[in-house]
């Protein structure tokens, strides 16, 4: 059997935190696959998970304390091999169209506003878990 797949899921608010964390393991199930969620409440905490955790995926706000969302994606992106980066969701106080087009050009690999509709965040989380293990049926994690 496989191992459980990382998240780390990154937002101040413990209960954006939650909501979060319970649509990844949702997104796992989905893919038939177990997720192990870790989380962080700024920036700087998120990044030390991913130093350690090497998740497939990070699903987070992009306005946090330490190193915001956007500042940690582009610091993986400068410093990791591309098959070793993980999927970026964020999920998201910013809001506008202008901002989600940002996202997405920094790399993001699905982009939401708060609040977001919860079926479409986890066929995105889905998408992302899938993207990056190459299935439910991988041999990676």
């Amino acid at each position: 059997m496989l191992g459980p797949i990382a998240v780390v899921v990154l937002d101040a608010d413990p209960a954006a935190r939650a909501f979060l964390r319970d649509a990844a393991e949702d997104a796992g199930a989905a893919g038939d696959r177990r997720v192990s969620v870790f989380e962080a409440e700024d920036g700087a905490e998120a990044a030390r998970l991913i130093a350690r955790q090497n998740p497939a995926l990070v699903i987070g706000e992009v306005l946090v304390d330490k190193l915001s969302g956007l500042a940690l994606l582009r610091q993986i992106q400068r410093h990791r091999a591309p098959e070793r980066r993980p999927a970026f969701v964020f999920v998201t106080q910013m809001d506008t169209d202008a901002d989600r087009a940002w996202g997405l050009r920094c790399g993001a690999s699905a982009y939401f506003g708060k609040p977001c509709d919860r079926a479409a965040l986890i066929r995105a989380l889905r998408d992302g878990l899938l993207a990056v293990t190459g299935g439910s049926n991988s041999g990676s994690s």
